[in-house]
């Protein structure tokens, strides 16, 4: 939650209210609550900075906090960082209902009066659409009014929104400025930017790494696309490959468990021939529904090659591949239905599969189709 303390933009963590909270704050508001108490007990906080540190620790009851959040709403009438809180408030949906358009008002409304995060914040928002319609012009604006005050995650998000709308110049200028720190994300940006142009592979590659061995998960899986193919001025080395994709893998992000797992089954000497490794992580995969990972999982039960022969697991995971629009997995389902693998004979169903599949573009189901 992006809470702020100020003058000293000091962020504190999430204060969500747990059962033992909740049991305390309803005894004392049953024993002690009438206007005075409130008073009694929130007087002591009267400046914005008192306030929000009641508000964010997990010290004060709860109609304490409301209390507080109450006047610091009084406050956003006029004082740009009482309504950057707000917005965020309303922006996580904990202490104040979930409201994106009015975050994003509030944002506005600071952000006009000059305030610095709030630009920045109102910039995602428009970025995302949050709140309202995109407007990337609008982004771009604010975002390059911090980039010149040297507000170092409005230069990183500046130049993704170069990076996205593939001008890639403009980002990589942007992460070579020298109001640009050069950290694991600024680095990983200006890499990528370089690869994309085809200059400055060398110089990638060295940023890529030098991000990687500060953690950094996309330049771990770059590394690893980069190593097992060969490209970019740099040798195939499966070895390498293998181990940046199972640094980038250590958050089981589905994507990096497919390549990891496909790269394995592909060269079964990184695994020692152990196939139940990257059968587990393709299975993660495939339950975290990454569709690629649910056709290749599937083809694996279905051929038996490498696992163990299961038809029922091959027309469980075809069907979950079928479904999110696979022609391939579709095509299959129709033979399975067709030979009674895995699952009851229905040549009624066969046909749908095939007809599904050719709808969507296999060529091989359009060729069945018109030869009948």
């Amino acid at each position: 939650m992006k809470r702020l303390l100020l003058p000293a933009l000091i962020l504190f963590s999430g204060c969500s209210i747990d059962k033992t909270e909740k049991e305390k704050t309803s005894a004392v508001i049953k024993n002690h609550v009438d206007e005075k108490n409130i008073k009694k007990v929130t007087s002591s906080a009267t400046t914005l900075e008192e306030r929000i540190q009641k508000v964010e620790s997990p010290d004060t009851y709860q109609y304490e906090k409301t209390h507080h959040i109450s006047a610091i709403q009084k406050l956003a009438v006029d004082d740009p960082n009482a309504m950057f809180y707000i917005a965020a408030l309303y922006e996580e949906g904990d202490l104040l209902p979930l409201s994106p358009e009015k975050a994003r008002e509030l944002y506005k409304k600071a952000a006009d009066k000059g305030h610095t995060l709030s630009r920045y914040y109102l910039a995602l928002m428009l970025i995302d659409g949050k709140g309202g319609e995109k407007n990337h012009s609008e982004a771009e604006r604010l975002l390059l009014i911090n980039h010149e005050k040297s507000h170092a995650p409005s230069s990183y998000s500046l130049a993704y929104l170069y990076f996205i709308h593939d001008d890639y110049e403009n980002a990589a200028k942007l992460m070579e400025s020298d109001k640009v720190e050069m950290n694991e994300n600024n680095a990983y940006l200006l890499a990528i930017s370089y690869l994309q142009l085809n200059k400055n592979t060398d110089k990638a590659v060295t940023l890529l790494h030098s991000s990687a061995s500060k953690n950094h998960k996309y330049s771990h899986q770059t590394l690893g696309k980069i190593y097992r193919h060969g490209i970019h001025n740099t040798g195939q080395d499966l070895e390498k490959s293998y181990f940046h994709y199972t640094a980038a893998a250590k958050d089981n992000d589905p994507k990096v468990l497919y390549e990891i797992a496909t790269l394995s089954f592909k060269y079964p000497f990184l695994i020692d021939n152990n196939y139940d490794i990257p059968l587990k992580q393709l299975t993660l995969a495939a339950k975290s529904d990454y569709e690629p990972a649910t056709f290749q999982l599937a083809k694996l039960y279905d051929q038996g090659y490498q696992i163990k022969q299961d038809y029922q697991q091959a027309f469980y995971w075809y069907k979950k591949s079928a479904e999110s629009g696979n022609n391939k997995a579709m095509y299959n389902l129709a033979s399975m239905y067709a030979n009674g693998d895995g699952v009851e004979e229905s040549y009624e169903q066969a046909e749908f599969w095939l007809e599904e599949s050719a709808n969507h573009g296999n060529k091989r189901a359009i060729e069945l189709l018109s030869q009948e």
